[in-house]
């Protein structure tokens, strides 16, 4: 019998016990998800930062949009207090729970409009470009950081969304690098969205605000032209003099405007930059060249572009649109910084149909470059014995600025 009261007497505690753990558990649910009806609203709807909301808020209450502080919390997605402690002074506007924030309000407002603005223009920014973005800011001005290296962590990473909720992390789909893949309704998409931005900007009628840039190559040595006549009675393929530089080539940014006017020349040389030799002797006036480690376009060399050549060459009237390709070293976050101060505005085209839709590749490359190789032939065989000079052939940048001449 004595067990029988102790057996009882053990799960009566025991369903006592479940029954209060049961309810504190109803009570932190309720707690956490109590909405005042008609008042407050899920703070999940929306979707600016709480910062952001906070602001609106103070902002609404000190020009009258709102008369009471439940009116700015309800219709923002915010608590009471949290309104109410920074209406009247007890707290910063900006202030929240946990450590001081790495970045100012300001700082992650640029970089999260920044996010969304390249990919909204066909420029999407990887967690790693982001990362990488965020350890150079930290990086050039020295500031204190728990970040290992000072590259922000996965924590931060997590916590840059949550506070930016117009950011998602979304898939990617790997292009055709054949191009057979480029369909009609995609290409109508993109002129519409590209049409409907133009329009914003009321640039609809100013083609000389719009610009497009493209990097190509021009070899050193010329082209062979395709057919030649000669004896019947010569065997095989006829020769043809060039220069002795091989298959060394430069490679030139070309920038023009829809009204058909070409900026100066942007060379790009392999290779430190000479101190014994002009290698831009002969090419045309204003033209201006960088040095890299391939000869290729790098996001230096693009920024260096852009600073020190496109801004001084386009002139006064904003806004001006640059399409670019798709290429990694366009869409850096100190460019797009530059770009906005300037009223510049970036846009890409698709970067499987550059063959068909970029104005440069399309029109003006392929006559340009058959102009040149018909000048260069003509300069080799007039200067037979003539040697390169260092990495540049002797009459390749002539022959190029005479081409260019030709076609301003």
């Amino acid at each position: 019998m004595f067990n029988n009261k102790r057996n009882a007497v053990c799960q009566k505690s025991k369903s006592l016990e479940s029954h209060l753990t049961n309810r504190k558990t109803k009570l932190a649910l309720f707690s956490k998800n109590y909405r005042r009806k008609g008042i407050d609203k899920d703070s999940g709807t929306f979707n600016t930062p709480r910062t952001e909301r906070i602001r609106t808020a103070l902002e609404g209450l000190s020009d009258g949009t709102y008369n009471t502080i439940s009116e700015a919390a309800s219709t923002n997605g915010v608590h009471y207090d949290q309104i109410q402690r920074r209406a009247t002074g007890n707290v910063k506007w900006y202030r929240r729970n946990g450590p001081e924030p790495h970045l100012t309000l300001g700082e992650e407002r640029h970089l999260s409009r920044w996010v969304v603005t390249m990919g909204n223009r066909g420029f999407p920014v990887t967690p790693k470009q982001l990362k990488d973005t965020v350890q150079d800011m930290i990086s050039k001005d020295g500031r204190k950081t728990p970040f290992r290296n000072g590259r922000p962590s996965n924590g931060w990473y997590t916590g840059f969304l949550k506070r930016n909720p117009e950011i998602k992390l979304k898939p990617t789909k790997l292009l055709n690098k054949a191009r057979a893949k480029v369909t009609k309704e995609a290409v109508d998409d993109w002129f519409r969205n590209f049409d409907c931005f133009i329009s914003d900007l009321n640039l609809s009628d100013k083609p000389h605000q719009i610009y497009n840039f493209d990097e190509t190559g021009f070899g050193m040595c010329g082209k062979a032209p395709r057919y030649a006549l000669g004896s019947q009675h010569t065997k095989g393929a006829l020769p043809q003099m060039t220069s002795s530089e091989g298959r060394k080539q430069v490679t030139v940014g070309v920038c023009a405007n829809a009204d058909g006017k070409l900026l100066p020349p942007y060379f790009l040389f392999k290779g430190p930059k000479p101190s014994s030799w002009d290698p831009l002797a002969g090419a045309p006036l204003k033209r201006a060249a960088f040095f890299t480690e391939s000869g290729w376009m790098t996001q230096a060399a693009f920024q260096y572009w852009f600073q020190h050549h496109f801004l001084p060459n386009i002139g006064n009237e904003r806004p001006v649109v640059l399409l670019i390709d798709s290429h990694e070293g366009h869409i850096a976050y100190d460019l797009f910084q530059q770009a906005e101060q300037s009223n510049i505005h970036l846009y890409r085209f698709p970067p499987n149909a550059t063959h068909i839709l970029q104005p440069l590749d399309v029109g003006v490359f392929g006559h340009m470059k058959r102009s040149y190789w018909e000048y260069l032939r003509k300069w080799v065989a007039h200067n037979p014995g003539a040697q390169s000079h260092r990495g540049t052939s002797a009459g390749s940048l002539a022959t190029f600025g005479k081409m260019w001449r030709g076609h301003v």
